[in-house]
């Protein structure tokens, strides 16, 4: 073998080797990469989950924090509902008296003769005010009850709608529609007022109408002739209401019942500029109500 067939054989193995060297080097190198690559895909991976995680949990904890919220308003709301029904829901009683007096402690309702009654209509009136009112109820045990409408009208409009009625042959103290019996009065202002009064009960029902005013009838078998002066007969024939309970009960469109009990005693009283005086020398006689 010549020395140039050994430097060939020579640099062939050598430059083999180092070819498979470079190749082994190349090999762990890229190990090495793969393995970088890997760690850094699952750190990024981990990353991503904590991230999502936390954003889980932070929207979790927003819509608790929402709906914890949404349910003290929607509380609130409710309570504030609450709160304007029981307001809302109330009804008052008032009697014609400017103001009692006579008394230590005044009633909440005094009636007085107005001097619009006729026979048993004592013309002795109450209106039931309030909010939100259905229907009304009312009723007492010993005497009676009317429904009552007023209309206002001049004089003169008054006096031609009477004699409308007796003109066509028409009662003019009955309503031919409705049956209602009509008492017609005149003011101290030039003015008249006329009544329609519904016939008499015990008990009262209606649909509310804030225009309705309520009175005291007395029932037929009260009066006696026996006692000979007219004024002293109205009195002893209103004392049918003495010791009476007149019970008001009032249902309001949401189905709420309330209901009021007054205990009612008669009474002698005196009435100027608007002012209710009871006394013993009164000259005239009303109901007083105590609210029980």
């Amino acid at each position: 073998m010549n020395d140039k067939k050994l430097d060939y054989i020579l640099k062939t193995a050598l430059t083999s080797k180092n070819d498979e060297s470079e190749l082994v080097i190349q090999r762990r190198e890229n190990k090495k990469m793969n393995k970088k690559i890997v760690k850094t895909m699952v750190a990024v991976a981990a990353c991503a989950a904590i991230m999502l995680t936390g954003i889980s949990v932070q929207n979790s904890l927003k819509t608790n924090v929402q709906n914890e919220n949404a349910n003290e308003v929607e509380k609130e709301v409710s309570d504030n509902k609450n709160v304007v029904e029981k307001i809302v829901n109330s009804f008052t009683i008032t009697a014609s008296a400017a103001e009692v007096r006579g008394i230590e402690k005044a009633p909440e309702l005094t009636f007085y003769d107005t001097g619009l009654g006729e026979g048993g209509y004592t013309g002795l009136l109450f209106k039931v005010d309030g909010e939100n009112i259905k229907c009304v109820e009312i009723s007492v045990a010993k005497g009676e009850l009317y429904r009552s409408i007023l209309e206002a009208l001049d004089s003169d409009e008054a006096y031609k709608k009477f004699h409308s009625f007796v003109d066509n042959g028409i009662n003019p103290f009955e309503d031919p529609e409705s049956g209602d019996y009509i008492m017609w009065g005149l003011t101290e202002y030039g003015t008249s007022e006329i009544y329609y009064c519904s016939k008499p009960q015990k008990n009262i029902s209606l649909e509310y109408n804030e225009e309705f005013s309520y009175g005291f009838y007395i029932p037929d078998d009260a009066w006696d002739d026996s006692v000979g002066d007219l004024r002293e007969e109205y009195w002893h024939a209103l004392d049918t209401f003495d010791g009476d309970e007149l019970i008001i009960k009032v249902t309001f469109e949401n189905g709420e019942i309330q209901e009021k009990k007054y205990e009612l005693h008669t009474a002698k009283v005196n009435i100027e500029n608007g002012v209710v005086e009871i006394c013993e020398d009164g000259w005239s006689y009303g109901i007083v109500a105590t609210e029980k």
